[in-house]
């Protein structure tokens, strides 16, 4: 025949006539090409290294390798012997390295101390690790492992050798003392114990300071947050851990003196300021600590990161930090520190590809579970007071002049020290002390800090359950006790307005049948969504410490319930406590720079004249607009000093004289402002005849700031005067005779025309000129024509008899002098303390009991609660109310235009030109509360203490008003949820009468009446520069009024709300007119020269009563009479110079200058006297909404941190036990000191009573409670305004300031003013915000200046409300997960940062992800049913020859091809061990279709070449004829059931192994005997020993039945999983096959089954467990009795392709514990078989008669000798065999027995032996005497005895053949042996037949014992053809 040459591969699949020719049909231990073209022996194993060498045993496992550079391993190892019993024992894990033969511990940390498992790896041998690895930037080794177990890690194998030596029990150094260490591995970086972040606030009592917000900085105003992360050595860094609460920078500091000067800014303003935060609570197993402030700017949101800091805290464990905003700081993004980096708890599946790492097949942390003990947490308020909150001195001087004049906080002659840390002006305040909103509904959730430093979800805290009438509609209110009203709310929404809405559960005692003191009631309203349920669900049944509290508890379908807290009627927790501590006390009035001038200054001209003509400087007139001044040059002379008056006499106020008149410049000059009326008189001559004799005109001019030159007032000398000696003048300013000794004289006087004998004066006679400093005043006179003598201004002696009334007669100027600055006594002065005691609202949380289950996952909780927005608050706002005053006029005059003669009434009229004369409807929204009186009678309903009582039909009442709320002004959200109101206080003011003021001059019109003229002309219309009332309403002063709120008293208790009309709300703008019909107001609002505000009308019968609380008197005196306001007819003035105990003045009176205090207080704090000091009445009002649901859903909410957190051992108070008691713990103080608590579950016991201070004490009472939440307390100063524009008022413009205590989001203490538009009190001076309020409209939102960066909470990094209805995905299967890109040059692990987005779902319908796999540049996602390729860029082939590339580049931004798409799927794998890269493909095996593959650039079924039966077969486990079912999937080669693969490189081949289980015969009994039909309800039962497949826990489980006699009869059976390593039920099994991918062939099956192989660039190794455990017996060198042949069994580390080991697997003699012999004669050797069929005469019969190969046989030493090489052969057709082989055995071992009844022994082998059954002929080697030794019999079954004569004639008896009923050969798995049964030894040679058939099989058989190497070419045979 023709030389067969085998090139073809192992092929099982067809018949072996069909054989295909250069393949073969078994082969074992078998390799091809050691020689190009040959097939050869395979080398054995050799012991390379060992693991741990242990006294106690080989203990170790590696359960994963992952193969690194420069030919080393990484090894995962895990003891698998050691049971874990503590505090004695317990299995460790290792890390260890494999490089040059030796294996060497990396890391192996202890287990103990006692109880505890420290730094353990938690490696376990049913989860095998996967991994891989890279370089750092520093070179480092760095390898990142996963399995499916324990989170994914990633382990710096150079750092660790750095860092810990010899300690390898030591994680990078790090000495063993925290259960949370070894986490400092995991690829998402586990933060442990996370920081916590505060502020230096030094609690002194009598001031408390902080030391965090400093000088020193450059810091820009806006907020800032704190963020932290950890990092490592490695540059590694957790997630941001914590964000602290917002500080808020402004410019001023704590010192600034006042304190309201302590404002806001502009956002991005500069400031000198830094922050210096103190940190706790590290984790010192991180070497540095990561800062990024969070700044807040605007509406910029902007991240800082500067240098990272060595943890080096001090001995409190406290460290500061600090930001200065000089530093050099890196811009980061924001999303870094909001956004984590996504983690998970476990992967599958890791690769790496293109510098990115890929996780597969992840799970996430389950929920903890913890919502149904939250369901049982209570929450009760708390307040936290501000002794003297914000503290105001209100003075003269501070009014005036902004403490211009005095001390600042000048009080009464001495200086108030007030507190910087008694408002929210104060950064720890603001930081962590803000509270929540009065009678506003809010909701909390408690959310876990988990020891990874991540968050739980946050579960919801329900509201307390409703008590008594609560839940009862609101109308049941209605009738006489409660009021009318109720029935008006009850229609807002029908049947959905109850009781708790509206009332508050403490102060509507009665309407709650007096049981509000219950503890059900927790001091808290009640709040309940009226449309959404808790889900029926079992996180909504209600769980304590005691377990399941019942079904009656369950909130499950009831109506989801909010935090509703107690409104200001609950005494104990309202804002404003009774305690009065304003005071007033009188003042010491405003200091000027100058003296205040009061009194008379008069200049005279003092020169002598005498008749004759004068000669020198005299003042000449001249003509026609040449003006000459007139002079004085002295002043005022005593007596009758007529002949010689001197300066030195004058007897003016000397300091007055100097200051004011300037002898220079001739005129009065002002040195302050003042009001200054002149009056004057001037002689006048002439030249020729000594009296005038032409006409002189004489004036007084101003030169004021304001208004420039300005003449005040003129006389002129009517021409021909005739002077008579002794003519009197009468009326006017003078009155008298003027003459002189027979002659006359001249006197002119302001207004009066020069005169003559019996004429009479008109006029008043005097001017009055208000001046400012600086400000002048002169007089001068001219000639009126050019012809007349020359005249000029007579001086003393002129005239020297009386003239007029003054002593002397020459010329001079009076000036009458009254100062602004004491425009009234300094009696009439006070001044007011305003100072009150406020609280803070907080909470405080009882019963938060958590499991110990729960705590074990943690290392503290945080609470949050939901953002109030806008939508969700049933407050809007919160302000004083100041009402309107309807009003029935015309619209468009002023009183003042309606006096004077019917001509002039006739003037204003037209001048100021209305649209009509009608009068008409409208609102004045004035600027305060107007007399009580004023107001109209409407129908409403009154309050009282215990009833309402009915409706009030006679009395005045308010029911349109002014709000201001800062809020809704700044923001102008919408006013369609406002509902009604809820009056919080009502406050009796402290009301000053404000400071004077003027109205800017400005051009006014008048008409000239020229009718009287003859003839009659047209009226001229001209325009002046002034003020003017009458006709153009138009006056002088305006009227002013200061109200600061001193006593705050809560509302009665029957105080109803009062209902808005549907639509009658709105904003309004300032200085406009508005018709408000169309919203129910019923006419205009008027609110000309008014500020912005929202106005809203109560609806009928809901108008507040005018008198009964809100009663205002300004224009009334004091008196005591019993409605404290005197009576209509009182006198209504200032004080004149009275003390305040005898009289009182008006306010919004303009006659003043300065603002003067028109009611007092004692020492007290009560009204000075008790009557009539109540001047003005205020109510602050809650805006409310009413809404039926807020915060929906509970699940849907963006979470706010209250900055409250509980952390580390003060968790203990909160845990308890798992039989359901609480803990009993140790606290250790500060120092160290310890403490035993047994925890009792409350916030409160943790903060007033565990924790410590620095000196071991507890923390006071008072610093306890949970805050931070979005509400403010602040002083509000507002300005209001109105110039009224009717017929029947006055239109002077009236201006207040309202200064009240509100609540509000916004810390209005940080407005800011920017230019003359954002002026607000009282950070502007009172009386320029007075001057300047309408003019400016102060309160439009675009001047309500206000960076909204001081009202954030702390929402960075919110917790997530956990979902009500989807269920919690913890297991994404299908999942895969990208790391950013690795950077070469960075230092930063760029693969352990993995961004929430970077991920991508495959198709659920493919089954799980396996396995990521990289090839040719791709990733692979290998699902268990199909196969995906990712995309990145295509190339493609351009005509040009050019390539070209489309596509991102990015393969997540494209969907991944399917390889091969059928409906099922196809080319799966769940063998993720099997699948293996190389260079040839990706190599892997889908069990589900039996099916292997080789992925290149198309997918390969390589199963099928030749292998595809025996695959369909033997991918199967042995398991499944046992119920164990495919869907479980259990992939473990470790454990003994999965496949595994590995490429060798020497050879190029690829090794598949398959472990596999085959249950032994107890197993098949236990399995056998269960009876699935046996029901336990009807008495049956299994007994102990049944086994059975649980398909939901996919393994087998056994029973155990423990019978107790009765009677009754107690049976109990118990099932327990048996593990898959018990060899009493599983024996090990399993084949290995190789295949070669170059040439596409499969080529052997090998002995070895290893459950592990690894790796290096040259070579690979496995490990074995074939070896019973522990492998050591009496000393550490002594091998177990079962131990054959090796010392180190189960911890060698076995190399493969051994030369010097050909067949031993798996033993050594490396300690020499074995003689030579011994050894030998214990060492097993595998034969090298190959099995191949010669059927070239396939289509005859043949007769085979000699068998040859040629063959290459070398020695050890690599010397080719002449040996036939095989030790024994086998050959066989299809009913013939030649014998047993080399099989003696059986398949488990046991010596066979022939069917002759020989028991096989090894001289049973079919041995091959030079000379007798082989030589060598030419260069092949030919074997031969070979007969059929198939035992024969007489068959006479049914086949062979049909019936019948045969073909020789003869009946069938039998015939005789080899055995139909065993077959030639044992076959399992890759074992294929001769069934010795069916060979007979004894055969009669005439029965041992020679070989024919159509084909021959031949196996030709090495035993290796001798070492040698076999290369065999090509094998032939010598036959003949038969045709018998």
């Amino acid at each position: 025949m023709a030389e067969k040459r085998f090139i073809k591969g192992l092929f099982k699949d067809t018949g072996h006539i069909d054989q295909p020719e250069g393949s073969w049909r078994y082969a074992k231990n078998t390799i091809i090409n050691d020689k190009k073209g040959s097939i050869s022996n395979e080398g054995g194993t050799e012991l390379s290294g060992f693991l741990n060498f242990e006294s106690s045993g080989q203990k170790e496992k590696i359960i994963g390798a992952v193969e690194v550079n420069e030919d080393k391993a990484i090894l995962f190892l895990k003891d698998v012997v050691t049971t874990y019993a503590p505090p004695a024992t317990a299995p460790r894990s290792e890390i260890g390295i494999w490089e040059n033969g030796v294996y060497t511990t990396v890391f192996k940390p202890f287990l103990l101390p006692p109880g505890k498992l420290t730094n353990d790896l938690n490696f376990q041998e049913t989860n095998p690790i996967e991994g891989t690895f890279k370089i750092d930037s520093k070179g480092d080794l760095i390898v990142y492992w996963t399995d499916d177990l324990n989170p994914p890690r990633a382990f710096n194998i150079d750092r660790q050798i750095r860092t810990s030596g010899v300690s390898v029990w030591n994680l990078y150094g790090i000495v063993p003392g925290s259960i949370d260490n070894i986490d400092i591995l995991n690829l998402f970086p586990y933060s442990g114990p996370v920081p916590h972040t505060f502020l230096h606030d030094i609690y002194w009592a009598f001031s408390p300071y902080q030391k965090s917000v400093n000088s020193g900085g450059g810091l820009l105003t806006g907020v800032y947050y704190l963020a932290l992360a950890y990092v490592d050595d490695d540059n590694v860094a957790t997630n941001f851990l914590t964000v602290s609460n917002p500080v808020s920078i402004v410019e001023e500091f704590d010192a600034t003196k006042p304190t309201t000067k302590k404002d806001g800014m502009k956002a991005g303003s500069q400031t000198t300021k830094c922050i210096a935060w103190k940190v706790s609570n590290f984790n010192r197993n991180y070497k540095y600590v990561r800062p990024v402030i969070i700044r807040k700017k605007g509406d910029a949101t902007e991240a800082l990161r500067i240098n990272d800091l060595e943890i080096n805290p001090n001995q409190w464990g406290e460290m500061k930090i600090t930001f200065t905003g000089l530093e050099g700081f890196t811009p980061s993004s924001v999303k870094d520190i909001i956004i984590d980096t996504v983690s998970y708890e476990t992967a599958k599946t890791v690769n790496q590809l293109d510098g990115v790492l890929y996780l597969g097949n992840l799970t996430s942390r389950p929920d903890l579970g913890y919502q149904k003990y939250a369901n049982n947490i209570k929450l009760y308020p708390v307040v936290r007071e501000f002794e003297d909150f914000d503290r105001y001195i209100a003075s003269v001087d501070n009014f005036q002049t902004g403490w211009g004049g005095t001390d600042v906080d000048n009080f009464g002659g001495g200086v108030i020290q007030t507190k910087p840390a008694e408002s929210y002006r104060y950064a720890p305040n603001a930081f962590q002390w803000k509270g929540y909103m009065r009678d506003e509904v809010y909701a909390f959730y408690i959310a876990f800090v988990m020891k990874d430093g991540s968050m739980s979800y946050a579960y919801h805290i329900p509201g307390r359950e409703a008590q008594d009438n609560e839940l009862l509609d609101v109308g049941s209110l209605a009738g006489n006790t409660y009021g009318g009203l109720w029935t008006d709310f009850e229609t807002l929404s029908t049947g959905q307005a109850k009781r708790f809405h509206y009332l508050d559960s403490f102060s509507h005692d009665g309407a709650n049948n007096s049981n509000w003191t219950l503890p059900l009631y927790r001091n808290m309203n009640y709040w309940q969504n009226n449309t959404e349920f808790y889900p029926n669900n079992s996180n909504f049944e209600v769980w304590d410490m005691s377990g399941y509290t019942g079904a009656a508890n369950d909130l499950k379908g009831l109506y989801i319930r909010h935090h509703h807290f107690p409104s200001n009627r609950h005494t104990e927790f309202k804002t404003i406590t009774d305690e009065k501590k304003c005071r007033t006390t009188g003042s010491i009035g405003t200091v000027n720079q100058v003296p205040a001038w009061n009194g008379t200054l008069v200049m005279i001209d003092g020169r002598l004249t005498n008749w004759s003509f004068p000669t020198g400087s005299w003042p000449w007139y001249k003509c026609c607009s040449n003006w000459t001044r007139n002079q004085f040059n002295m002043g005022k002379q005593p007596g009758n000093n007529c002949s010689n008056p001197q300066a030195s006499n004058s007897v003016n106020n000397p300091a007055m004289e100097a200051a004011l008149w300037d002898f220079s410049a001739n005129h009065f000059k002002a040195d302050q402002t003042m009001t200054v009326t002149v009056r004057w008189q001037v002689v006048h001559r002439q030249k020729s005849n000594l009296d005038p004799n032409e006409p002189i005109h004489t004036r007084i001019i101003s030169n004021t700031a304001a208004n420039g030159w300005t003449v005040e007032g003129s006389d002129q000398d009517n021409p021909n005067v005739n002077w008579f000696s002794g003519s009197n003048a009468t009326g006017g300013a003078y009155t008298g005779t003027c003459g002189h000794a027979g002659s006359e004289c001249g006197c002119g006087i302001l207004g009066e025309e020069w005169v003559g004998s019996n004429s009479s004066r008109e006029g008043t006679g005097a001017i009055t000129v208000n001046l400012g400093p600086g400000d002048t005043i002169h007089m001068e006179s001219q000639k009126e024509t050019a012809s007349g003598s020359s005249m000029f201004q007579a001086g003393h002696d002129a005239y020297c008899d009386l003239c007029i009334d003054l002593n002397h007669h020459y010329s001079f100027m009076e000036f009458q002098i009254v100062s602004a600055a004491s425009t009234t006594s300094l009696a009439d002065f006070n001044d007011a303390d305003v100072n009150h005691k406020v609280q803070r609202l907080g909470f405080t949380l009882e019963d938060i009991q958590i499991p110990r289950s729960i705590a074990d996952q943690v290392q503290g909780f945080r609470i949050y609660y939901a953002k109030r927005t806008h939508a969700d608050r049933t407050i809007l706002g919160q302000d004083v109310l100041i009402p309107g005053l309807q009003q029935d006029d015309q619209i468009g005059l002023c009183a003042e235009s309606q006096i004077g003669s019917a001509s002039e009434i006739a003037q204003s009229n037209q001048i100021m030109s209305t649209l009509q004369d009608q009068p008409e409807v409208f609102y004045n929204l004035d600027p305060y509360m107007r007399d009580w009186q004023d107001y109209p009678v409407l129908q409403h309903y009154n309050e009282g203490v215990t009833a309402v009582g009915g409706i009030v039909t006679g009395e005045p009442a308010l029911n349109v008003f002014t709000f201001h709320d800062f809020y809704l002004l700044r923001t102008k959200n919408s006013l369609a949820s406002a509902t009604h109101i809820n009056i919080e206080y009502y406050v009796e003011n402290l009301v000053w009468n404000g400071p004077g003021l003027e109205q800017d001059k400005k051009m006014i019109t008048k008409i000239i009446d020229n009718s009287t003229l003859s003839p009659p002309q047209p009226n001229e219309i001209v325009e002046e520069w002034g003020w003017d009332a009458q006709f153009n309403c138009y006056p002088q002063l305006m009227k002013s009024a200061i109200m600061i709120g001193a006593i705050y008293k809560t509302p009665d208790v029957y105080t109803m709300p009062r209902m808005i009309g549907q639509k009658a709300k709105t904003y309004l703008l300032g200085d406009s007119i508005f018709e408000g019909k169309a919203l129910g107001f019923g006419g205009k609002l008027m609110n000309e020269f008014g500020e912005s505000c929202i106005v809203f009308k109560l609806m009928d019968d809901h108008a507040l009563n005018a008198f009964t609380h809100l009663r205002s008197y300004p224009g009334k005196s004091q008196s005591s009479t019993s409605d404290g306001g005197g009576t209509a007819g009182d006198n209504a003035g200032f004080f004149d110079s009275q003390n305040l105990s005898t009289g009182v003045g008006e306010y919004g009176y303009g006659g003043l200058n300065d603002a003067i205090l028109v009611n007092s207080l004692d020492n007290t704090g009560n009204w000075s006297p008790a009557n009539g000091s109540v001047r003005s009445n205020s109510a602050v009002v809650n805006l409310k909404a009413f809404k039926t649901d807020v915060y929906k859903s509970i699940d849907d909410q963006e979470l706010v941190w209250t900055g409250f957190e509980v952390l580390g051992q003060d968790l203990n108070n909160f845990i308890f036990e798992d039989n359901g008691t609480p803990s009993t713990f140790v606290w250790n103080g500060p120092t160290g000191a310890p403490y035993t608590y047994t925890s009792d579950f409350s916030v409160t016991t943790l903060q007033s009573t565990i924790q410590r201070d620095f000196n071991e004490n507890p923390v006071a009472v008072s610093q306890t409670g949970i805050y931070g939440g979005d509400t403010f307390i602040c002083r509000y100063g507002k300005s209001t305004s109105i110039k009224h524009n009717q017929k029947t008022l006055d239109s002077d413009p009236q201006k207040a300031l309202h200064y009240h205590i509100v609540e509000s989001t916004d810390n209005i203490n940080f407005r800011h003013q920017e230019d003359a538009d954002s002026q607000y009190f009282p950070q502007g001076i009172a009386k320029e915000v007075l001057r300047n309020a309408g003019i400016k409209d102060f309160m439009h939102f675009d001047n309500l200046r206000y960076n909204d960066n001081y009202s954030e909470n702390n929402d960075i990094r919110p917790a997530i409300p956990l979902p009500l209805k989807e269920i919690d995905q913890t297991d994404f299967p299908t999942r895969t997960h990208r790391s950013t890109k690795n950077d070469p040059t960075s230092l930063i692990d760029n693969y352990r940062i993995f961004k929430a987005n970077q991920f991508k779902d495959l198709p659920k319908n493919r089954g799980d992800l396996w396995k990521l796999a990289s090839f040719n540049n791709l990733l692979y996602f290998h699902m268990e049913e199909s196969l995906f390729a990712a995309k990145g860029k295509q190339s493609m082939q351009m005509k040009d020859g050019s390539e070209a590339f489309v596509g991102s580049g990015d393969i997540f931004q494209q969907e991944p091809d399917e390889i091969i798409q059928t409906s099922d799927g196809f080319a799966g794998n769940q063998s993720q061990y099997a699948t293996l890269t190389t260079r040839y493909g990706y190599f892997f095996v889908d069990i589900a279709s039996k099916k292997v593959f080789l992925m290149k650039t198309e997918l390969s079924e390589i199963s099928n070449l030749g292998m595809e039966e025996w695959f369909r077969d033997n991918l199967r486990s042995k398991l499944e004829a046992y119920g164990f079912v495919q869907t479980c999937t259990i992939d473990n080669p470790i454990l003994g059931l999965g496949m595994h693969s590995i490429y060798d490189p020497k050879y190029k081949r690829i090794l598949l192994t398959k472990r596999d289980l085959k249950p032994t015969i107890g197993f098949i009994e236990g399995y056998n005997a269960y009876d699935p039909t046996i029901n336990p309800s009807n008495w049956q039962y299994h007994n102990t020993g049944d086994i059975r497949w649980d398909a939901s826990r996919c393994a087998y489980e056994r029973a155990v039945t423990i019978i107790t006699p009765g009677p009754p009869q107690v049976v109990k059976t118990t099932w327990t999983i048996l593990d898959w390593s018990d060899e009493t039920f599983f024996t090990k099994s399993g084949w290995t096959i190789s295949y070669y991918p170059e040439l596409g062939i499969w080529c052997s099956f090998h002995d070895y089954v290893p459950y592990i192989y690894f790796n290096t660039s040259t070579d690979f190794y496995s490990a074995t467990d074939i070896y019973p455990r522990p492998g050591w017996i009496a000393g550490p060198m002594t091998p177990a009795a079962n131990w054959i042949g090796t010392t180190f069994g189960n911890i060698g580390i076995w190399k493969h392709n051994s030369d010097s080991n050909k067949g031993i697997l798996y033993q050594e003699n490396f300690r020499e514990y074995y003689t030579d012999a011994e050894f030998a004669a214990v060492t097993n050797y595998y034969p090298f078989e190959f099995e191949f069929i010669h059927n070239e005469t396939k289509s005859i019969d043949s007769l085979t008669s000699s068998i040859s190969y040629t063959l290459e046989t070398f020695n050890q030493a690599g010397i080719s000798v002449l040996e036939h090489g095989f030790t024994s052969f086998l050959i066989y057709n299809t009913l013939q065999i030649s014998g047993i082989g080399t099989y003696w055995q059986d398949l488990i071992g046991a010596a066979q027995t022939s069917a002759d009844g020989t028991t096989l022994t090894s001289a049973s082998i079919d041995k091959l032996e030079y000379l007798i059954n082989v030589r060598r002929v030419g260069n092949e080697w030919k074997i031969n005497q070979f007969r059929d030794l198939a035992s024969l019999a007489v068959n006479t079954g049914p086949y062979y005895t049909a019936t019948g004569t045969n073909v020789t004639g003869a009946l069938n008896v039998g015939t005789v053949t080899t055995s139909s009923t065993t077959s030639m050969f044992l076959v399992e798995d890759m074992h294929e042996i001769v069934n010795a049964a069916f060979i007979d030894l004894g055969k009669n040679w005439d029965k041992k037949k020679k070989f024919m058939d159509k084909w021959i099989g031949i196996r030709l058989i090495y035993d290796n014992i001798t070492n040698n190497l076999l290369n065999l070419y090509s094998t032939d045979v010598g036959s003949r053809q038969i045709h018998r």
